[in-house]
């Protein structure tokens, strides 16, 4: 089976999205057939190429379509730049031609709609819903089928029109070796951001979008110091790795709370040293917001599954989406977009480190079905069924 997976994205980038694409690439090209991933070439500060980036085997090609950047025009038309480039990519898209066995894989709506018009076998993988869902479902009406990552963004198509036979839903995964590899670097890290003996690190690793909920985050911890003002003092220090829009207002919060001694912005770390500082951790936060859907109900964070990998305790928000992963069992769910409980869930897994540690052990159980081998034979099987 040749596959070729087609997006739109600067890759390598260190956005989760470039490194899920990456790793379901190398995972079919190790189940055979030639695998190829097309992409938009545009600028990158990333020097490494995409295997040397993401530390991945040389399992499929890579193939990079020539389309303007404007990335000077980003700083002054943000979005019509982006409007422009893509429709750029379309039209080099439209001069491509593949075997007609050939199935064409991707993220991207209008990338789907293009080739499933033209007769290829397209597999949509959906992430989101788009906003317009008469339009989101003429652009996918011709697909041969779509994988969706969660039930919940499953539901939400089928209610909007889409044919459920087409839709078999596979949630993201994490490569366990990376995190069953690593060194024990705690002391190195605790040492490089000067978190001294008996404090604590309450820990989050992702972009930092609005819909995130890292503010909330930080706002617990504020809460955090009065939660145990009666009680033995537990010092604690936040860590935020990675980088996004929401940086600028995230730091401006941490001033007006005056937590900057409590709060370190690391900003974007390398793929290969996360698991080192997830480790490192006594407590991982995922924080997402419950006031948008694609966090409520669509997203299948990629963090989550690493949390999980790591063996620390987590502590969630309690979402349809983070639930259909995640329960009581294998993580502390507080009530999202509330500061105070988070604190309180946080005080919990410090306070009680037994029974912390016991929810954490069933969580790196539990994930050893999510990996990306597993995602990539299951829906490699699903494709075949529907083929024969």
């Amino acid at each position: 089976m040749n596959i070729y997976y087609i997006t739109n994205v600067r890759i390598p980038t260190q956005k989760a999205h470039g490194y899920q694409i990456a790793k379901m690439c190398e995972e079919f090209g190790k189940l055979g057939g030639k695998v190829v991933l097309v992409s938009s070439f545009r600028k990158n500060y990333i020097k490494e190429d995409i295997f040397d980036y993401y530390s991945i085997e040389k399992t499929f090609e890579v193939k990079m379509v020539g389309s303007l950047d404007f990335v000077l025009m980003e700083k002054i038309f943000s979005k019509l730049a982006f409007v422009f480039q893509r429709i750029i990519f379309f039209l080099k898209l439209l001069f491509m031609v593949f075997e007609k066995e050939t199935i064409i894989y991707t993220r991207d709506a209008e990338i789907a709609f293009l080739f499933s018009r033209r007769g290829y076998k397209t597999i949509y993988e959906a992430h989101n819903f788009g906003r317009w869902a008469s339009f989101y479902r003429f652009l996918l009406r011709k697909v041969f089928l779509i994988i969706s990552i969660t039930f919940g963004l499953k539901k939400k198509m089928v209610e909007s029109g889409f044919e459920e036979e087409k839709i078999e839903v596979f949630p993201d995964g994490v490569d366990l070796k990376k995190f069953q590899e690593v060194k024990d670097e705690s002391k190195i890290i605790r040492e490089k951001f000067g978190i001294k003996e008996g404090e604590k690190i309450v820990m989050y690793a992702g972009s930092l979008q609005k819909w995130k909920g890292v503010d909330v985050l930080i706002k617990s911890i504020f809460n955090f110091r009065f939660l145990i003002s009666k009680k033995e003092k537990i010092k604690v220090k936040l860590i935020i790795i990675g980088n996004g829009e929401e940086r600028k207002n995230l730091e401006k919060l941490v001033k007006e709370l005056d937590l900057e001694s409590k709060v370190i912005f690391v900003g974007l770390v390398e793929k290969k040293k996360i698991p080192s500082y997830m480790k490192a951790a006594d407590v991982l936060v995922l924080p997402n917001s419950g006031k948008e859907k694609i966090s409520r109900i669509y997203t299948s964070p990629l963090k989550m599954f690493e949390y999980m990998a790591a063996g620390v305790p987590i502590v969630a928000s309690d979402l349809p989406s983070i639930r259909e992963v995640l329960s009581e069992k294998t993580a502390f769910l507080f009530e999202a977009d509330d500061a105070r409980d988070l604190a309180e869930k946080i005080e919990m897994v410090l306070e009680n480190k037994e029974g912390a540690g016991e929810r954490a052990r069933k969580a790196l159980k539990e994930v050893k079905k999510y990996n990306w081998e597993e995602r990539a034979g299951k829906i490699l099987d699903f494709v075949k069924g529907k083929i024969s």
